[in-house]
C-alpha cells in the first residue's frame, strides 16, 4: 500500500491505496483515509480516525476520542469495525511518556524470533510495556503488559501468515526494597489465551504470589548477575513457580550475556536458554540465540525448538 500524508501544525490527513497479497479472504483493492488531530484547539481533546474502503463495497473503520487527564494519561473511547468482526466499542486508559518529568512508562520492549526448524510456526513476536505508579525511595507499584503472538507458516513466501493465537499477560506488582541490592514483591497475574479465527473459547488464569529479585527489571543490564524467583497460588492450575538468572557484562559499548528462565506448573515445565549481544543507546539493540523447551505430561504439548532474532528496548 502507498500512503500520502498532509501535515499542518498538529493536524494530519492521510490518503492511501493498495492491494492484498495471497488469498486475504478474496479481498483485492483497498482505499484508506486517515485523520488525526491531537489537542484540538489547544484543549485536552484529541481525535483520530481511519476508514478502509475494501473493493469499493465494504467499509471498515476505527474512530477514537481521547481526553488528557494529565501530561501522560489519557481517557480513551474507541469505536471499531474490522473485517469479519462485529462493530465494537472500547473504553480505557492510555499511558505515555509525552513529558519526561511526568512519565509513567519505564520500558518498551519489542521481540521478534524466527523458528527455522519448527514445522508449524514461522515467527514468534512479543511486545511488552512496564509502567510505575506511586514511586517512593522504598516502594513502588509496577504494571507490566505483555502480548505474545506466534505466527504460523504459510504455503509460500508471499502468502497469508495468520497468528496461531494471542497470549496476553498483565502483572500488577507491589515492590519494596528489602535490603542492599534486594527487592521483595507481591504480585497479581492475569493470563489470557485468545484463539484466532477458530470457534474455540478463550482460556484464562489468575494467580497471586510472592517473590524476590536483585533489581527491578530482570531484562535491564544493571548488574553482572541478575535473578528473580517467585512462587504463588494459581486459581486455575494449583500453583506457579518461576526462576530466572542472568550473567552479563555491563557499562561497555557492546555487552555480552546469557539468561536462563524456568517456569513450573502442574504437569508442565518450560525453560528458555538464551545468549545475546546488546549495543546502542535508544533503543538498546539485542540480537539473540535461544533454545526453548517444554516438557509436559501430554506428549503433543512437549517440544524443543531453536530460535534466533532481535529485541529492541527503550528504557525511560
Amino acid at each position: 500500500m502507498a500512503r500520502f500524508s498532509y501535515v499542518s501544525g498538529g493536524l494530519r490527513l492521510g490518503l492511501g491505496g493498495g492491494t492484498y497479497l495471497g488469498t486475504s479472504n478474496h479481498y483485492d483493492g483497498l482505499l484508506v483515509l486517515s485523520f488525526a488531530w491531537p489537542r484540538i484547539l489547544r484543549s485536552e481533546l484529541s481525535a483520530a480516525a481511519e476508514v478502509k474502503w475494501v473493493d469499493l463495497r465494504e467499509i471498515f473503520y476505527d474512530f477514537e476520542l481521547a481526553v488528557a487527564l494529565d501530561t501522560s494519561v489519557d481517557l480513551v473511547a474507541r469505536f471499531t469495525r474490522h473485517y469479519a468482526y462485529p462493530a465494537t466499542t472500547y473504553f480505557g486508559l492510555r499511558f505515555n511518556s509525552r513529558q519526561a518529568m511526568a512519565e509513567h512508562l519505564d520500558q518498551f520492549r519489542f521481540r521478534a524470533g524466527f523458528l527455522p526448524s519448527d514445522e508449524t510456526r514461522k515467527v514468534s513476536a512479543a511486545i511488552e510495556f512496564n509502567l510505575h505508579f506511586f514511586r517512593t525511595p522504598l516502594t513502588q507499584l509496577l504494571l507490566t503488559l505483555n502480548g505474545d503472538i506466534p505466527i504460523e507458516r504459510g504455503e509460500a513466501f508471499l502468502s497469508s501468515f495468520r497468528p496461531e493465537e494471542i497470549r496476553y499477560q498483565a502483572d500488577l506488582m507491589y515492590e519494596r526494597r528489602a535490603g542492599k541490592g534486594l527487592y521483595a514483591f507481591a504480585y497479581g497475574r492475569y493470563d489470557l489465551l485468545m484463539p484466532v479465527d477458530v470457534a474455540q473459547r478463550f482460556g484464562s488464569s489468575f494467580g497471586l504470589g510472592l517473590g524476590l529479585k536483585n533489581q527491578t527489571y530482570f531484562k535491564k543490564l544493571e548488574k553482572n548477575f541478575r535473578f528473580v524467583v517467585f512462587a504463588g497460588r494459581n486459581y486455575s492450575h494449583s500453583h506457579d513457580i518461576g526462576l530466572a538468572v542472568g550473567i552479563n557484562t555491563t557499562g561497555k559499548p557492546v555487552n555480552l550475556g546469557g539468561d536462563l528462565q524456568m517456569d513450573f506448573k502442574p504437569g508442565e515445565f518450560r525453560s528458555l536458554y538464551e545468549l545475546f549481544v546488546e549495543f546502542g543507546s535508544t533503543p538498546k539493540i539485542r540480537p539473540f540465540l535461544a533454545l526453548e523447551r517444554m516438557t509436559a505430561e501430554t506428549k503433543d504439548k512437549s517440544f524443543s525448538r531453536f530460535l534466533f532474532g532481535l529485541e529492541l528496548f527503550a528504557w525511560h
